[in-house]
């Protein structure tokens, strides 16, 4: 089995993007899985030294160079191409909506994985048909987005599939860890508890909220620390220097600590100190967020946005809370730090789907379709769909 991962984002980016550090993490996995698997990348910057192929074809993804990255993928001999679409990546355009259309069949297949269900600014829902019918398979990360989809194109449904993406942050094992949570604890000189915000520190993702929850419950006399660990530079960023500035106006400048981007072993040791990790997505949590898998494959109380874009699947293993309700999110964290018994529960059934999310389940569950998608388009005549 021979695949071939299309994608505009690639490791080293100039700014956090989980999509790109999602492809390279599959990819490694594929590969530990014994697959043999390339990178077909647009980011001219891409590194290239690695455990597998990563190809650099800078371009804009109009006609010519969607031919260019075409023409590679049949040179190779792929067996399968999977596109990774997220809308951002690619400027909100539609332009990877035609890029399966330059081939024929039966080889190579063809894979979408979606990384967002936004469409292009302009044109809207006009352009789903010619985004969903092209493709031999289409893993979607969210469930209700999934049957929206399969509501909209009947004849397409058997082609779908849903996974939840696994975390990009692995559970680092150290000896030391127990030693490094009482130093942490110690330096407090007391007991509070620990509430950790992993994500992007920027407008519209709920951190506002989550700091006034944060006051209202030391008006109560519950007063934990929270960490809010990602890229943070007040210096050259408005938003977060605003952020320190509403910190200190609220009182909370003791209690909260941007400790900044740390390396994925000392996030992972952070995710093991917390007592709750705090998710306040605007649109609620589903299995798109890496954070939440991340949080999950940890063993971490959670508390976070439920909406109707959640999975069944989260209820009872996260504590959940309307998006924007502050008084709904402080009585989930008083609940989450004083009822201990709770807290445990949510913690093992957040174990226990976290199980689920791992990469090893992943990536067998990927290369199952890949193998269906190859062995039906082996038995496929030839016909040219496009060009």
């Amino acid at each position: 089995m021979n695949i071939c991962l299309v994608t505009a984002n690639y490791p080293p980016m100039a700014w956090p993007c989980g999509l790109a550090d999602f492809v390279r993490r599959y990819a490694t996995s594929l590969h530990k899985a014994g697959v043999e698997v390339s990178v077909l990348t647009s980011n001219p910057k891409a590194e290239t030294n690695g455990e597998f192929p990563v190809i650099v074809k800078p371009g804009n993804w109009g006609y010519r160079h969607r031919g260019e990255l075409a023409t590679v993928i049949r040179e190779k001999g792929f067996d399968a191409f999977d596109l990774q679409y997220e809308t951002f990546a690619f400027g909100h355009r539609a332009r990877p909506f035609w890029f399966p259309l330059h081939f024929g069949r039966p080889k190579p297949a063809r894979v979408l994985t979606m990384h967002s269900q936004g469409l292009p600014k302009r044109g809207g829902r006009l352009w789903r048909p010619l985004q969903i019918r092209p493709w031999d398979a289409i893993v979607f990360y969210s469930e209700p987005f999934l049957e929206r989809m399969k509501a909209r194109f009947p004849s397409r449904a058997d082609r779908f599939h849903h996974l939840g993406f696994p975390s990009n942050i692995a559970v680092a094992v150290s000896p030391d860890l127990r030693s490094l949570v009482a130093r942490v604890k110690a330096g407090w000189h007391d007991p509070r508890s620990l509430v950790m915000y992993f994500g992007h520190i920027n407008a519209g993702r709920g951190i506002e909220e989550m700091l006034e929850a944060v006051k209202r419950l030391g008006e109560r006399g519950l007063k934990p620390q929270v960490a809010l660990v990602s890229q943070f530079d007040p210096q050259t960023n408005d938003y977060q220097r605003k952020l320190l500035a509403d910190v200190a106006v609220m009182g909370l400048s003791d209690r909260v600590s941007f400790p900044g981007q740390l390396p994925s072993d000392q996030v992972s040791h952070l995710f093991q100190a917390s007592d709750v990790v705090v998710l306040p997505f605007p649109e609620g949590a589903s299995f798109k967020n890496g954070t939440l898998a991340a949080a999950l494959g940890h063993g971490t109380a959670v508390v976070t946005t439920l909406t109707d874009l959640s999975e069944k699947a989260l209820h009872g293993a996260v504590v959940g809370y309307p998006p924007g309700d502050v008084a709904a999110l402080t009585e989930r964290l008083a609940e989450m730090l004083t009822l201990h018994e709770k807290r445990a529960a949510i913690s093992e059934a957040a174990r226990k789907l976290g199980e689920e999310l791992s990469w090893d389940v992943y990536t067998a569950k990927r290369i199952a379709i890949y193998d269906n998608v190859i062995r039906a388009g082996r038995s496929t005549p030839s016909t040219l769909t496009g060009s």
